[in-house]
């Protein structure tokens, strides 16, 4: 992702001051990352259950994002 999304670690080392860089979507109390968002995050996990999409649990981010891709299956999800 080369630091395209603006996850709160990102901020952080732009020296963007937050309240908190821990990842709001769930209580996990980790800072969030793009490989949080996408493959520990409970809410994206969550996300995933509902539309049947599967990736390997040991999966890195760029392990996962071809698996996600083709599963979704969709012209919106270009990268």
């Amino acid at each position: 992702m080369n630091d395209r999304l603006s996850a709160r670690n990102i901020l952080r080392r732009e020296n963007m001051h937050l309240d908190s860089y821990n990842c709001v979507l769930c209580q996990l109390s980790l800072e969030e990352t793009v490989t949080h968002l996408f493959l520990e995050c409970t809410f994206e996990k969550n996300c995933c259950n509902s539309f049947n999409i599967v990736f390997g649990a040991s999966s890195t981010f760029p392990e996962a994002l071809p698996q996600i891709r083709s599963q979704i299956n969709s012209h919106f999800f270009i990268i």
